[in-house]
């Protein structure tokens, strides 16, 4: 019996020790890259530019970069989700082809690529920019069609404070806030491993919200369990789609919700909540090291102001009272 008891206390060890070991590692899997970014004062407002999409008409949100002494205007999609800003390699290629004077040098062996480009009246430096293998088309310089070259991740949350108007469909980056013509309430978030947790209550039940522009046109994504849960009674929901993240298919199921996310400042009723089948088991872990409750995307937001000031870990959200 003394036997049994020391290899099944053994066991235990060897357990707890397993799972604190793991926590540990993916801990470290998802510990984002050094924050390279270099960044002078402020943006002023930047103009969003929507992409839709069959499903969303802000299927993705869109900022206007300028590479000094280029005339072209490219586009970086704002993906709070991305722990670090990158750049698109193969379009990289062909505007550093057509600009070789006016951008930074890289050839088709980079993976890094040194460059400065213009976020508003704010200039964007980092020594590293990463380059993503995207397989994008080449760029029709003729077409006027809008280029898109890459991701500006949460690096630039780590170190400015920003502001997202969806009501005036803009952004701003700096260290001061706009005038907004009210007082703001400001709440307490966490911003771990480059992630923005908004706390929350949704259904009467406190949970820490992933905040990702990348999911710009949902209002709220959990797991299916509680998708059921959240659901208005007798809704069926609708018809599957794809959806892609980075190079990755995944299916997302959309239902109808009487149901509303309880901020400390608002209450913001749901118009329906999504859960997404296809993630992957790093995916799945991510959720667990950050404590995520769900995640929130940009349609949540509409005709309302997010701030998110990370540098001091907190938030504020507020719709105009102006004329």
């Amino acid at each position: 019996m003394r036997v049994l008891k020391i290899v099944a206390l053994s066991l235990v060890g060897l357990i707890v020790v397993g799972a604190v070991g793991a926590y540990f590692y993916f801990k470290k899997a998802f510990k984002p890259d050094p924050n390279y970014l270099e960044l002078t004062e402020a943006s002023g407002a930047v103009p969003i530019e929507w992409a839709k999409s069959k499903n969303s008409d802000i299927a993705a949100m869109y900022l206007p970069i300028q590479f000094p002494g280029v005339p072209d205007t490219f586009y970086l999609q704002f993906d709070t989700g991305a722990p670090s800003t990158l750049l698109y390699k193969k379009s990289m290629l062909a505007i550093r082809e057509r600009y070789p004077d006016q951008v930074g040098f890289l050839d088709t062996t980079s993976i890094t690529t040194e460059q400065t480009f213009l976020l508003g009246e704010m200039e964007v430096h980092s020594p590293r920019f990463k380059l993503y293998e995207r397989g994008e088309k080449s760029i029709d310089w003729e077409s006027g069609k809008k280029v898109k070259i890459g991701t500006l991740g949460a690096d630039i949350l780590d170190k400015k404070l920003t502001v997202m108007d969806f009501e005036k469909h803009r952004c701003f980056f700096g260290s001061q806030l706009p005038e907004f013509g009210q007082d703001l309430e400001f709440h307490e978030l966490k911003f771990n491993l480059r992630k923005v947790l908004i706390p929350a209550e949704v259904a009467g039940k406190k949970r820490k919200l992933l905040h990702d522009s990348g999911t710009s046109g949902f209002d709220f994504i959990t797991d299916k369990r509680n998708w059921k849960k959240l659901s208005k009674s007798g809704a069926e929901p609708e018809e599957a789609f794809k959806v892609r993240s980075w190079k990755k298919q995944l299916t997302a199921f959309n239902i109808a919700s009487d149901q509303e996310i309880d901020f400390e400042s608002m209450s913001i009723p749901l118009s329906q909540v999504t859960y997404i089948e296809g993630t992957s088991f790093l995916q799945r872990m991510g959720v667990r090291i950050t404590g995520m409750g769900g995640m929130i995307g940009n349609q949540l937001f509409l005709g309302k102001v997010l701030i998110l000031d990370c540098p001091n870990r907190k938030y504020a959200l507020v719709e105009y009272n102006e004329p």
